[in-house]
């Protein structure tokens, strides 16, 4: 192959986050692999690997990435730090209208850049090639777990990012979790989120059982069950439920999800929305909730299909109450009230083992469509922008941009 530098760029968005692309022992593998690359890691106090563990694996750290061809990231990279003329990977958070990003978008076209979102890359059946769900759904979990124990004074856990790392988490879990009494807990998607959440609720043994049994009967143990966007939307005339369909037209379709959803102690979500969709929890419907004690907003769709869910939360102070009733925010752990956990830099709390597991998808599926071949245009297909303009997939930003 022909001589490529790939940049790591330092992580500048505010709060901080720690996480890496790659690990210095994935870009160490990646140099012997491919004789013809060569990285360049820009120098970071904040990232969860310490610069002198990539120079002890023969990386190269440097400020400049100008000679970087290809620069990977994580979260948004600051416009002032946005390159001429180079390929950026990262998660932009542009290519559902987000207002806030827009100026990012803009700078990214005017500066010739190819924007590769990590979300938008999919494989040929249209799954997802990269993401952190896998951890937002660990942590997110943990953190409902946290949010009980506090809450009914049963146990105690220590934030996620006390932990040494996932197995410390795990053991936590294992350890220390007790509900005091049979609960049930609703659990919403099918993607990686969502397999996550169920990778905790396995380790804690909690058995999965269906919907109508969920919400008519009552156990003598703790159980979950795990609804998808096809059991919790119906079609007004009862037609058959499609993606497409409620997308198409949502006025079409409402919302089912109290039916199930109210007879729940815990909901944790992992589920996609649409704002455009009905909203899951109708501001009517919020008094139908007084058993829920506790909601781990993973989806973290602020004030939209779930009406509780009032502001993001944080890592450091990842839990606030709500009267489910007038929607007041009172502190964490109130009496009478129901607790929200809303954080949504979930991955943040672990993050030399998120960065380890996303760096593997990159190396595996993504580095050899950019050294060798990528003949279904994968990644193409998921540039935002280049040469100037938005890419034919994305024209449809294109009135939104130039507002």
């Amino acid at each position: 192959m022909t001589s490529i530098k790939i940049g790591i760029i330092r992580e500048g968005k505010t709060p901080p986050d720690r996480r890496s692309p790659f690990s210095p022992q994935q870009c160490a593998q990646l140099q012997r692999q491919y004789p013809g690359l060569k990285f360049i890691v820009q120098p970071s106090e904040i990232r969860c690997y310490k610069n002198n563990e990539f120079e002890s694996e023969g990386i190269l750290i440097q400020e400049d990435l100008s000679a970087a061809e290809i620069i990977f990231g994580v979260k948004e990279v600051p416009i002032e730090k946005l390159l001429y003329n180079k390929h950026f990977f990262f998660f932009s958070h542009t290519h559902k209208f987000q207002e806030y990003n827009r100026p990012l978008l803009q700078a990214a076209v005017k500066k010739q850049i190819q924007l590769t979102d990590y979300e938008c890359l999919t494989f040929e059946d249209g799954r997802r090639i990269l993401g952190f769900g896998r951890f937002a759904g660990l942590i997110g979990a943990y953190l409902a777990m946290k949010a009980w124990g506090a809450k009914h004074q049963t146990f105690q856990l220590p934030l996620p990012q006390e932990c040494s790392g996932l197995e410390n988490m795990f053991h936590q879990l294992k350890d220390n979790v007790n509900f005091g009494q049979p609960i049930k807990i609703y659990i919403t998607g099918r993607g990686r989120v969502a397999k996550g959440i169920r990778e905790i609720l396995s380790l804690l043994n909690i058995a999965e059982v269906d919907a109508k049994s969920f919400a008519e009967k009552t156990f003598e143990e703790t159980v979950f069950t795990n609804l998808d966007t096809n059991a919790y939307y119906q079609h007004q005339e009862a037609q058959p439920f499609t993606t497409s369909a409620l997308t198409k037209n949502p006025e079409q379709f409402r919302s089912t999800f109290t039916e199930v959803a109210q007879h729940a102690d815990i909901i944790i979500t992992g589920h996609f929305y649409d704002s455009k969709w009905p909203k899951l929890i109708e501001q009517a419907q919020r008094t139908a909730y007084q058993r829920l004690k506790v909601l781990a907003d993973i989806s973290c769709d602020i004030a939209d299909p779930i009406p509780f869910t009032l502001r993001p939360s944080t890592l450091a102070d990842p839990f606030y109450d709500v009267d489910p009733e007038s929607l007041e925010e009172k502190p964490a752990f109130s009496a009478g009230s129901l607790t929200v956990m809303a954080v949504d830099n979930l991955p943040g709390a672990l993050p030399k083992d998120a960065s380890e597991d996303f760096g593997k998808s990159i190396a595996t599926d993504i580095i050899p469509l950019l050294l060798k071949s990528d003949e279904a245009r994968l990644i193409d297909k998921a540039s935002i922008c280049k040469d100037g303009k938005l890419n034919a997939p994305f024209q449809y930003l294109q009135g939104w941009l130039n507002k």
